[in-house]
């Protein structure tokens, strides 16, 4: 698997077989470990697969009487692992204020109300303090992720790292609807 990061959506969805593999072997131009041998070895597949990978956030999560929940109204990163439980979370809260409200209108404000701080903070972790581990932009991002990898090969424990994503895992108290 080659993957990166790029600042625009520019790649996989508009670009033919030929074109995608050439603008990633221009990507990992630059060589690296056994990079060359990979795009090599892209060039000869006959079964290529290419694909973006996004997060989602948009400024509302519903309109009139439609609302989105899970992926549909705020995809976290794939590299948070939040996913499921983002979408258990916002179906929970959803269901539960479409019961205690007699206008769905006021149902998804109090969802998206209730629900979003929690979502964001969810999404906003794998980019907490340096960036994701797997897909670097910068050299200072390489450095910060190699020095936590050596820590954590002499059993360092990045305490302070779990503490706050635990925080974040726990931060919403979901209301109980049951009457």
């Amino acid at each position: 698997m080659l993957a990166f990061a790029t600042e625009k959506d520019d790649c996989a969805t508009r670009l033919d077989a030929k074109e995608q593999i050439e603008h990633t072997a221009q990507v990992f131009g630059s060589g690296g470990w056994k990079v060359p041998r990979l795009v090599e070895a892209l060039r000869q597949a006959n079964d290529l697969y290419a694909d973006t990978v996004s997060q989602v956030r948009i400024p509302y999560w519903s309109k009139t009487r439609v609302a989105l929940v899970g992926d549909s109204a705020f995809a976290p990163s794939f590299l948070s692992g939040q996913g499921t439980s983002l979408a258990i979370v916002g179906a929970y809260v959803l269901a539960g204020e479409l019961a205690s409200h007699a206008d769905p209108a006021d149902a998804f404000a109090a969802y998206e109300k209730i629900t979003r701080p929690f979502v964001e903070a969810n999404q906003d972790l794998p980019f907490r303090q340096g960036g994701s581990s797997i897909l670097l932009r910068t050299q200072a991002e390489l450095d910060q992720r190699n020095h936590r990898f050596a820590a954590l090969a002499q059993g360092e424990v990045p305490q302070k790292d779990d503490d706050y994503v635990r925080q974040v895992h726990n931060s919403l108290r979901l209301p109980d609807y049951e009457q």
